[in-house]
């Protein structure tokens, strides 16, 4: 649960004890009692920026992997997937600016909350998509070959045996990036409140 702090600092020579400035008294709201927005979204963004590239990477190693083990259709969905974390990458680089820059203006917390969710949605479609269709016919021969091609090592071809096994990871994946996202826009909402707050407080001297 956030929590909201206030934060007292010593007044300035000659300022009046009867209105303290909004640099004097700043409201700071805490994600867990102990991070304060401004640097969750900051870390938040950093770890979506860093999911997205690792992401983006082994979807381009298992495309250029298996170039003649597919079909244009899974292709076309593995490309799909690649530009599907291009976007969140830049989403990722777009928080850490508006975390690093921002200190008033809470539409552009407001803006990476939303290109965010906009993302979470494109991306449970895509991720969905991407499992199904790549991973149909998990126990089938073809399948089981295609997979122990992607590393040559005894213990990644006993991994491919388990269809089943391989997926689940796969979908493990894909939903600790959703709820990373999830996490990443309840941040960047609060830290938007806060700067509405403190704005608000400036109207008021």
């Amino acid at each position: 649960m956030p929590s909201t702090h206030w934060t007292d600092e010593p007044l300035s020579p000659g300022a009046s004890t009867l209105v303290p400035s909004v640099a004097e008294q700043r409201q700071h709201i805490y994600i867990l009692r102990i991070i304060r927005a401004r640097t969750a979204v900051l870390l938040c963004a950093f770890l979506v920026l860093l999911l997205s590239a690792f992401l983006g990477v082994a979807g381009k190693y298992l495309n250029e992997k298996l170039d003649q083990e597919i079909t244009d259709y899974q292709r076309l969905v593995i490309y799909f997937h690649i530009m599907s974390f291009t976007f969140l990458g830049i989403t990722g680089l777009v928080g850490s600016i508006i975390a690093a820059v921002t200190n008033t203006e809470a539409m552009r917390s407001q803006l990476f909350a939303g290109l965010l969710g906009g993302h979470l949605i494109f991306g449970i479609i895509s991720g969905a998509m991407c499992l199904h269709i790549i991973f149909r016919n998990t126990t089938s021969p073809e399948r089981v070959a295609s997979c122990s091609y992607l590393i040559s090592t005894g213990a990644w071809k006993n991994l491919c045996n388990n269809g089943m096994l391989i997926k689940g990871l796969s979908l493990g994946t894909f939903e600790f990036a959703w709820m990373l996202e999830i996490l990443s826009i309840y941040v960047a909402v609060k830290y938007a409140t806060q700067l509405r707050q403190e704005n608000n407080l400036k109207a008021l001297y």
